[in-house]
C-alpha cells in the first residue's frame, strides 16, 4: 500500500496510475511555461480556431519565426 502525505490522506484523493500520455502532457505544459511568448501563441491558436488565418496574422503580425 502506498502512503500519500497528510493532506492527500484528511482530503481523502485518490491517484489513477501514471501514463506515457501524462509525460507527454507535463512535458509539453513546462515548454509553454518556459517560452517567451507562450500567451501569444495560445492567443493566435484560439484565435485561428474563430477567425480566417490570413485575419489572424493581420492582426497578430509577429509570429516566433520572428524571433529566430
Amino acid at each position: 500500500m502506498k502512503v500519500h502525505p497528510v493532506e492527500f490522506q484528511i482530503m481523502q484523493v485518490s491517484f489513477e496510475p501514471w501514463t506515457p500520455s501524462d509525460s507527454v502532457a507535463i512535458q509539453y505544459l513546462m515548454t509553454m511555461f518556459i517560452s517567451s511568448d507562450w500567451f501569444f501563441e495560445l492567443m493566435r491558436e484560439r484565435m485561428t480556431e474563430i477567425y480566417d488565418k490570413e485575419f489572424v496574422d493581420e492582426l497578430l503580425p509577429f509570429k516566433k519565426e520572428h524571433y529566430y
